[in-house]
């Protein structure tokens, strides 16, 4: 009996270069074109076996017209620096320098349309004065000695006309207060009692219904009566303000909330000439310079590590938070914008304040707003990164700061918090001014009571950001340097381009040989594979002397050397064991199973016992079915060769056990009832390789037949082995492994056999042989097993476990 493996040494087929490198790159003339023979010939005649290919091809390069060639790059490189750098600042400049426009292009935006939405915030205001001042005129004068029907004005449809004025102005509260006289408070109160309930009733009703409006709506208002004048903390108020002269009582509020700010807890007749300690000024300007003003920021002018002010503070952000909307922060800067009201018989001085006396006044129109609304929704979505800071100058003079982005507007907190790098940029203006069409022409339509530019001015200070310079500093010079480079660097490529060429080709040619080498190796022992490149180097060497003769023609059959003039690859190998094995039950198992379980279980268990073959220095022949084919003694000789398959036996057995355990559950409970049947037997094994397409590996002898008989007259979960392995464990002292088997077997060419059973022990003794074996190495570079035998240093015994 003979038994082969297959081979993937193809004469007509090249191993595609991504299958590995062979172990010996020695001979690779089998894998290259024809194209190439010429080269790939010359190279095979300088290898060393002991030296890589890749370092054989790296001496043949003319290093002299390699260092010319780098100083010509190096050259070449120096301009491509010069240039690249070139492009690269004119580039970046060019970005930062459209940074800049954009930069001044937007901030002249945020003034324009911060302007104009001041302009929508006075306007509606303005025209709700008008028909205020308008509807007064219908009114009759409730005192004999009355010019004008103020104080005793309310106007009918204040809340639906408040609700409108809001929405276009962005404000969030409004009111007006009166001027009242001290001889007028007695009328005052006559004059509130009767028509306080139609305008609080009407704003209770219209914030009912207003889908802007998501604040408190205090229904116990209704039957609230407030006949006196009151201050903020709920005193009565008997006389005016020294420094004002008159009071300011609060009414036609909306929403209306004033009630919740209060102690008392009145909606209306808070005295406002007491609200604040600037008043008197307010009032003084509004009545000489006869201007509307932008008061204090309310909210931001506290001393929050002062406990008083910071329950002040908390009380003011909690009266906020009752009619502001809910997305809104009521912590972000609020102000007042406080307009006269000035009346005189037959004139309105609305267009043309300054034609009115101090006599005239006749009260002022409040209206609260967040900062915010006037920066909010004024550039486009690729505008971003805008910072705007602003600072009013009276009271704690606190700045504030906004961040921008298109329709967004990103409030930062108190403090500047522009970056310093950008100072030089800045674009400054002051908020008041944005009215006077003298200092900015953005097409106002606002003509009425203008802004006092020196009241509280608020200077707004505007700056980009990192953000905004890296969304135009882009990527794109650094991109163009590298297409200039890229220039200079194809160019330098054109000088070694040969050189690539033929490198790549050597590369390719190398790898191939590499991998075909790994293949072989990996199918043969080393000295058979050896042989093997060397009957290859001078068949490729025969095929290219006809070349030289037959130039242009592809050679025949004929030409080709025949397999009986080569030596032949054949060794007697008189001392080995030879290991056959199978699965009892397979065949039934495999019958009620898919071919990909069956070869689930077959893969798993070959594999395992592979690694056990490695580690145990076993030359796996083949497998055949569920047979699987080993050798020991050859193709390098073993004096332990029983004792070691033995053992590998014994490995194989358990591990069968274990695995088909593990897989039971997955391929089914049966799995795990697979048992393994083992037969060796030793002596002389003939093998070689019979050369031809698929050439082989194979053991050829009596050896490998009885072998066979052995597995096939075996016992499930038993290593049967015959006489002469018996005879092999008995020399190397492993006679107490040993049970005959009580049955003579018949085999088949070799009539009646006596046969043993052998079982190898756990623990014996450690010999010289396990370190030449280790030393001298077979298959892996693992230790495997301890007991494999060097004969020549008898002496030396170690008692030990075995690996």
């Amino acid at each position: 009996m003979n038994t082969t493996i297959p081979s993937l040494i193809s004469t007509t087929t090249p191993l595609d270069s991504t299958q590995g490198p062979p172990s010996d790159p020695k001979d690779f003339s089998e894998f290259v074109d024809e194209s190439t023979h010429h080269n790939v010939g010359d190279v095979s005649k300088e290898v060393n076996p002991n030296q890589p290919v890749q370092e054989v091809i790296g001496k043949q390069e003319d290093k002299a017209v390699f260092c010319l060639r780098m100083v010509v790059m190096l050259v070449l490189l120096g301009a491509a620096v010069g240039v690249s750098t070139s492009v690269y600042l004119f580039l970046d400049n060019g970005e930062k320098a459209a940074f800049e426009d954009q930069f001044d292009s937007d901030a002249a935006k945020v003034i324009e349309e911060t302007g104009k939405t001041l302009d929508n915030t006075l306007g509606p205001a303005d025209a709700l004065l008008v028909n205020l001042v308008a509807h007064s005129r219908t009114l009759p004068k409730r005192l004999p000695n009355q010019t004008t029907a103020f104080p005793f004005v309310t106007l009918p449809s204040f809340g639906l006309q408040a609700t409108k004025m809001l929405r276009n102005s962005k404000g969030f509260n409004l009111y007006v207060a009166p001027k009242l006289e001290q001889e007028q408070v007695p009328e005052w109160k006559t004059f509130i009692n009767e028509t306080h309930k139609t305008w609080i009733d009407e704003g209770l009703a219209v914030a009912e219904t207003d889908p802007d409006y998501d604040g408190l709506i205090y229904k116990a208002y209704k039957n609230r009566t407030c006949p006196d004048l009151y201050t903020w903390g709920g005193q009565v108020v008997d006389l005016p303000r020294p420094d004002v002269g008159f009071y300011l009582p609060k009414v036609m509020e909306y929403p209306i909330v004033t009630g919740a700010g209060s102690r008392n807890g009145c909606p209306y007749n808070v005295d406002m000439a007491r609200a604040s300690r600037e008043t008197s000024k307010v009032m003084n300007m509004m009545k000489t310079q006869r201007k509307a003003a932008i008061g204090q920021f309310s909210n931001i002018n506290f001393n929050r590590s002062d406990p008083v002010q910071e329950q002040q503070y908390l009380a003011l952000i909690g009266f906020y938070s009752l009619f502001l909307p809910k997305e809104e922060d009521p912590s972000e800067p609020i102000c007042s914008i406080m307009m006269p009201i000035f009346d005189a018989v037959d004139t309105v001085y609305l267009d043309d304040s300054s034609r009115a006396s101090p006599e005239d006044f006749v009260g002022f129109f409040g209206l609260s707003i967040q900062f915010k609304a006037w920066i909010r929704n004024i550039l486009p979505e690729k505008s971003n990164g805008i910072i705007v800071v602003a600072e009013q100058s009276c009271g704690a003079a606190i700045p504030f700061t906004y961040r921008i982005d298109g329709a967004q507007t990103t409030y930062l907190g108190t403090g500047d918090h522009h970056d310093p790098k950008y100072d030089h940029m800045v674009r400054s203006v002051v908020l008041q001014a944005l009215t006077d069409p003298n200092v900015f022409d953005h097409g106002t339509s606002y003509t009425g009571v203008p802004l006092a530019a020196d009241f509280c001015p608020i200077t707004i200070n505007i700056y980009p950001s990192q953000d905004m310079e890296d969304n135009h500093r882009t990527n794109t010079p650094l991109y163009l340097t590298i297409v200039a480079a890229g220039i200079f660097v194809f160019t330098s490529l054109v000088f070694v381009c040969y050189d690539f060429l033929v490198e790549r080709r050597q590369r390719k040619v190398m790898d191939r040989a590499v991998a075909s080498g790994a293949i072989v190796s990996s199918l043969f022992p080393q000295e058979v594979a050896q042989k093997l490149y060397e009957e290859n180097k001078a068949k490729f060497q025969k095929e290219e002397q006809q070349r030289n003769y037959k130039s242009g023609q592809v050679p025949g059959l004929h030409s080709l050397p025949l397999v009986n003039d080569m030596n032949q690859i054949a060794q007697l190998h008189p001392e080995c064991t030879v290991f056959f094995a199978d699965l009892a039950g397979f065949t039934a198992w495999s019958a009620k199973r898919q071919p990909t379980e069956v070869f689930q279980l077959l893969e798993t268990l070959y594999g395992e016992f592979d690694k056990i073959a490695d580690r145990r220095r076993v030359f796996k022949v083949e497998t055949i079915g569920d047979c699987y084919v080993a050798i020991t003694g050859c193709p390098k000789p073993q004096n332990t060769h029983a004792v070691i398959m033995c053992r590998f036996a014994r490995d194989c057995m358990n591990r069968m056990t274990e695995v088909t355990a593990e897989l039971s559950d997955s391929l089914g409970e049966d799995t795990a009832t697979l048992g393994f049947r083992v037969g060796l037997h030793s002596g002389p094994v003939t093998a070689g390789v019979l050369r031809g397409q698929k050439a082989r590996f194979q053991l050829f002898g009596d050896t490998v037949n009885t072998a066979a008989r052995m597995e096939s007259n075996g016992v499930k979960g038993r290593i049967h082995i015959s006489q002469s392995t018996a005879d092999s464990l008995m020399a190397q002292n492993k006679g107490d492994w040993l049970s005959e088997r009580q049955d003579k077997i018949t085999a088949k060419g070799k009539g009646v056999m006596t046969t043993y059973f052998v079982t190898p022990r756990s623990a014996g003794t450690l010999t010289t042989e396990s370190v030449v074996s280790h030393r001298s190495g077979f298959g892996s570079n693992t230790f495997g097993s301890i007991e494999e035998g060097m004969e020549g240093i008898p002496e030396l015994h170690v008692n030990t476990m075995e690996v």
